[in-house]
């Protein structure tokens, strides 16, 4: 097997769009959780004792998750169909997601 500029080349385009998929799945899972803070506002409130900060900083949360995504999921898609060079991994949708997660664990577990 050769190991020539193109097999460099297939991985890097594997690469970009495995990052484009992933950053925009980060962004559904946003509006996930963006609609179901919505839906589940009320029990939210409930399981908080009627303090709205936990259904409001999901709310948040998941509106910043999604942008963040997705502006970094239309950046690779952008580079991924123009063939430019990669843009720079951005880490800020990992951080906000894991963030997001961490609320609503809190926000609609058990305890």
């Amino acid at each position: 097997m050769a190991d020539g500029p193109d097999k460099h080349k297939h991985i890097e385009r594997f690469r970009g769009w495995t990052l484009t998929a992933l950053y925009f799945a980060i962004a559904l899972w946003a509006i996930v959780f963006c609609f179901a803070t919505y839906h589940f506002w009320s029990f939210l409130i409930e399981q908080a004792d009627g303090s709205q900060w936990q259904a409001v900083s999901l709310a948040v949360l998941s509106a910043i998750t999604f942008l963040f995504s997705a502006r970094a999921g239309h950046a690779f898609l952008h580079a991924m169909r123009s063939r430019m060079r990669l843009p720079r991994v951005d880490l800020l949708p990992f951080l906000a997601i894991a963030v997001t997660i961490l609320i609503a664990g809190r926000a609609f577990g058990a305890g």
